[in-house]
């Protein structure tokens, strides 16, 4: 499964959308990810961001992990701050 995180974009075709935290880490607990892309602000009104998904997934057993996530944020501190978490654990791509 390939999983898209973003609260208000939508997904690309083949891509399975998560809108919360939550709901991305009951998606990668329920199968097997191969690639995640991931936003960073959350801006549907409940403000704060998708960085406990970076962590999350950081804290994934190797071979649960993704192989690849791809930074798909407006916000270049954002990006950072999720490539931080993510770097020498998973590939991480800046789109």
């Amino acid at each position: 499964m390939k999983l898209f995180v973003d609260d208000l974009r939508p997904p690309p075709p083949g891509w399975r959308l998560a809108r919360t935290v939550e709901e991305a880490r009951r998606c990668l607990d329920a199968e097997p990810v191969e690639e995640v892309s991931l936003d960073y602000f959350i801006g549907n009104g409940e403000g704060g961001t998708f960085l406990p998904v970076a962590r999350y997934i950081a804290g994934l057993a190797p071979e649960r992990r993704p192989k690849r996530v791809r930074l798909h944020t407006a916000s270049d501190a954002g990006a950072a701050r999720l490539a931080a978490v993510l770097e020498g654990v998973v590939e991480i791509e800046r789109i």
